[in-house]
């Protein structure tokens, strides 16, 4: 009777150890788990271009002959189709901050020549005015706007350089007498070999030459404009 017992526990023995034998096996033959793909979106700060880069918006200037009529909100978008479709902003090292990449190449400038739109509403100053005019639409605001100067700069660091302005176009939408208004101005600049890290300075400039605002963004910070 206990040869018996003796012998129950040991095939007891035997069949777990099978078990567990064949547990290992099965576990090693599973495929290996696929690490997940970590898109460019992912990560906070990270981005993926295309047409048009928003760097700046936000800035505002009242009317110097009218200071219940405000300027708000001013916009600043690069644009260049064959430069920032599929462009890729992501993380580098601590020492390289953001890399830019296209097709897995690096990107470390800006192209030959860009196209800037400075983009202007004109609104009521609400600390002014308890209601917007009607209509904001008239002759010595569109002359006005349509007078305005820029003067555009890179800034890398500290360090202000000249941007060469090629063209400036203005143009009103959605069309001339709307009760309100916007204008685009269109600036062509030449940015040859300028890095794709500097900042851009844009500076709005009154008929006269008189700064109005100043608004300074770059790639760094840059919103795909779709």
């Amino acid at each position: 009777m206990v040869h018996s017992v003796r012998l129950g526990f040991r095939s007891l023995g035997r069949c777990l150890s099978s078990v567990l034998l064949c547990g290992v096996l099965a576990l090693l033959a599973l495929p290996s788990p696929v690490p997940r793909k970590h898109t460019v979106k992912e990560e906070h700060g990270t981005a993926e271009f295309h047409r048009r880069v928003l760097i700046s918006t936000g800035g505002s200037f009242h009317l110097p002959f009218d200071t219940q009529t405000c300027i708000d909100p001013l916009a600043v978008i690069l644009e260049d189709e064959s430069f920032f479709e599929g462009l890729r902003r992501i993380r580098g090292n601590s020492a390289l901050g953001w890399r830019y990449l296209r097709d897995g190449q690096t990107v470390e400038r800006f192209p030959n020549s860009l196209s800037i739109e400075v983009r202007a509403v004109p609104s009521y100053c609400p600390q002014r005015r308890a209601f917007p005019p009607w209509p904001l639409w008239n002759d010595k605001l569109v002359e006005f706007m349509g007078a305005l100067r820029f003067k555009l700069q890179w800034l890398e660091g500290s360090k202000f350089t000249p941007a060469e302005i090629d063209s400036l176009r203005t143009s009103t939408f959605p069309a001339e007498g709307a009760a309100w208004p916007r204008w685009s101005y269109c600036v062509e600049i030449w940015s040859v070999g300028i890095p794709i890290t500097d900042d851009l300075s844009v500076e709005v400039l009154s008929p006269d030459g008189q700064r109005l605002v100043r608004m300074i963004g770059g790639m760094d910070r840059a919103d795909p404009f779709d």
